[in-house]
């Protein structure tokens, strides 16, 4: 038996079938021609869009080791006895019995004594007497000492405020406690007989020219120039110069200070026992472009870098939030309440960091 179909017993339904499956064919294809169009001709800011998701994507990735840098390095840097590197050792009131820190005097008898020596020295018809000011310290929280133990360096941080503090380690370690022979706090020694004697001693070395007399005297030219007003510079830091001095003994590390004048030396080069704790803290800290091109001008490169990805990151952050519109009424009041909680807190930090 032959079976009969629907396009056999009826040729009009057969060519309706036909007719529509070509419409179709050509729906579908124009489709596809207009969606191709449609991704060719890309609005200029739906690429922009693009160019933002794919940015934020990208830097993250290439600078992810430096986002993790300064993120561990911060907490380090908050958190000073987090896995520390050398022991940290604290210390309080009961520690500090008889020595010269149990019992020092409030500061406001301190400063009262201090005016009072003022006094004794102004000429003025009127004496000076306190204002009304809260008399407190003011810049760093702590006072840092160093303390020298043979081969050993040690930092002794104490804080006034609530009379305790900390001792650590320091990673450097000098070599050997031996004076140079050419050190002028041997050469100059000071002689119990005079004074005098001492600072004619040193004379000669006084007057050596260096680097700082130059700095000291064209400083001033400099700025009168430059259209500041003129006056007297004094050189309060800078770097030592090196050199090597061959004695009797052997050969020593020499170091001149050209600020003061002094000169010392030591057999060996200090060593640094640079451990991964520290390592991160120096790379955090290293900024700046040297005067030659190296490992350090690459670094602060990168530095640039990080800063201006942050940025970007923070910038591109609110356009690819305020495209989620089911997050936008939430994002505003989190953007909000963010905006008010930082200014708020900036101001407070600005009245605590300038008293």
């Amino acid at each position: 038996m032959k079976t009969v179909t629907g396009s056999e017993t009826n040729p009009i339904g057969s060519l309706a079938i036909a007719s529509d499956v070509e419409m179709s064919d050509s729906t579908a294809s124009s489709a596809t021609l207009g969606s191709s169009k449609r991704r060719k001709s890309r609005p200029p800011v739906r690429r922009l869009l693009q160019f933002l998701r794919r940015g934020h994507l990208y830097l993250g990735l290439f600078l992810l080791p430096w986002a993790l840098l300064y993120g561990v390095t911060g907490f380090l840097f908050n958190h000073p006895n987090a896995f520390s590197d050398s022991p940290v050792v604290y210390f309080d009131r009961h520690d500090m019995v008889g020595t010269e820190l149990e019992n020092p005097p409030p500061l406001s008898e301190f400063v009262e004594k201090l005016v009072g020596m003022l006094n004794a020295h102004n000429i003025s018809s009127e004496k000076w007497t306190l204002g009304k000011s809260p008399i407190r310290y003011s810049g760093r929280d702590t006072f840092v000492a160093t303390v020298n133990s043979g081969t050993r360096t040690y930092f002794f941080v104490f804080d006034p405020n609530t009379q305790s503090g900390l001792i650590r380690e320091n990673a450097t370690k000098r070599p050997t406690e031996t004076v140079a022979p050419f050190a002028t706090s041997v050469l100059f020694k000071e002689e119990r007989t005079s004074a005098e004697t001492t600072r004619g001693k040193q004379e000669d070395l006084q007057n050596l020219e260096s680097i700082v007399d130059r700095i000291r005297r064209a400083a001033p030219t400099i700025l009168q120039r430059k259209g500041f007003p003129t006056g007297s510079a004094t050189v309060t830091s800078g770097p030592d110069i090196k050199f090597s001095v061959i004695a009797a003994d052997g050969e020593w590390n020499a170091s001149f200070n050209p600020i003061s004048k002094q000169v010392s030396g030591a057999k060996g080069e200090p060593t640094v026992e640079l451990s991964w704790r520290t390592f991160l803290l120096r790379m955090h800290l290293s900024h700046r472009y040297p005067s030659e091109w190296n490992t350090k001008w690459l670094w602060a490169l990168g530095v640039d870098a990080m800063a201006l990805t942050l940025c970007f990151w923070g910038l591109s952050g609110l356009v690819m939030w305020w495209q989620i519109k089911a997050t936008r009424r939430a994002g505003g009041i989190v953007l909000v309440v963010s905006l008010i909680a930082a200014i708020t807190l900036g101001l407070s930090m600005y009245s605590v960091l300038t008293i």
